[in-house]
């Protein structure tokens, strides 16, 4: 089972745009994302510094990629790839959605799809984690962690799989709590 395509499989999921109305917060930012919430710029929400503070290692570059603009019905998509000073990666894909679609049902369905691919593969089970954002879950083994910030925002940290799953779970949220 690839970590890199869980990923990529999820993020053209996180692509798609519901087709009811609704608003996706207070619009400051382009593309009528909210101030301080750049998802074509998952660099900018947890930058190098942060990233290095949480990991306890130096970060030699952040890589952005898998820019999708958002439009009126699309999301907003980006992912930052770290490098650490020992050769590790972390990465951070961002989401932000005009139509507000982080709803119960599309959060179930993330989380089902997510269950069953690692369910076909043999792999380890998702970890509701509450109090976290709107909705969150973790994937230990590969150290996954998605949170649902709230009706439009969500992000997707993949931590070493050289950390032991409390220790990924821990950095991981820390640098949500970074994000907010």
């Amino acid at each position: 089972m690839s970590r890199n395509v869980i990923v990529a499989g999820f993020a053209c999921v996180f692509l798609a745009g519901c087709n009811n109305a609704g608003g996706g917060g207070s619009a400051a930012g382009g593309g009528g994302m909210p101030a301080g919430w750049n998802a074509t710029d998952a660099c900018s929400i947890i930058d190098k510094a942060e990233m290095a503070g949480v990991m306890g290692a130096g970060v030699s570059d952040g890589v952005l990629s898998m820019v999708h603009e958002p439009d009126q019905a699309t999301a907003g998509v980006s992912e930052c790839g770290y490098t650490l000073a020992d050769g590790d990666r972390v990465s951070v894909l961002t989401r932000w959605s005009p139509v507000a679609d982080n709803t119960p049902e599309s959060i179930a369905t993330t989380r089902s799809v997510m269950a069953d691919t690692l369910k076909a593969a043999g792999g380890p089970q998702v970890e509701d984690l509450s109090g976290v954002g709107k909705a969150a879950f973790f994937v230990p083994k590969i150290n996954q962690l998605d949170v649902f910030l709230d009706d439009a925002r969500m992000l997707v940290l993949t931590l070493p799989t050289s950390l032991d799953a409390a220790d990924a779970k821990e950095k991981g949220l820390a640098l949500v709590a970074t994000a907010n």
